[in-house]
């Protein structure tokens, strides 16, 4: 994948939201990884449940 896509972007001061998004992975790939990072940003970022797993299509 390596594009760089952005999973979600926020601006300013907001209440907590639940966020789920489905990303494919290249049948061939035998790894994968999430970065999450906060760019120009100031405060603090929680993140309560991460998780990964294979969905039928």
């Amino acid at each position: 994948m390596g594009d760089g896509i952005p999973l979600i972007e926020k601006t300013g001061t907001e209440d907590w939201t639940a966020f789920r998004k489905n990303l494919s992975v290249p049948d061939e790939a035998t790894g994968f990884r999430l970065m999450i990072a906060l760019s120009e940003a100031s405060g603090t970022f929680f993140i309560d449940d991460l998780a990964a797993k294979v969905i039928s299509v």
